[in-house]
Formats: structure tokens, C-alpha cells, sequence
């Protein structure tokens, strides 16, 4: 969420032009994906072998 306001303003402040804005968006989105993934499955036990 944060990175996707600091694109706007970065856009908005006339930094970024369109299609670079559209690019770093669509990373953007991709690593929500990964991380909403990653979170989804649950973490693997560590068993200590004795």
C-alpha cells in the first residue's frame, strides 16, 4: 500500500510519466501477490532430532 502511494505522489509530482508509472505498478502488485502466497501457506515445523 505504501509503495502504490509513493508511485502516485512520485507521478503526481511529474517524476514518473505514464507507462513507467503503469511498470512500477505492475511490480508493485506482483510482490502483493507473492507475499499474500507466502502468507497463505503455513510456516514448515522445524523438528529437532535427537
Amino acid at each position: 500500500m505504501v509503495l502504490s502511494v509513493t508511485g502516485m505522489a512520485f507521478a503526481a509530482a511529474g517524476y514518473l510519466n505514464p507507462v513507467s508509472g503503469a511498470i512500477c505498478q505492475e511490480v508493485v502488485d506482483v510482490l502483493a501477490v507473492v507475499n499474500a502466497l507466502r502468507a497463505a501457506f503455513p510456516p514448515r515445523m522445524i523438528r529437532h532430532e535427537l
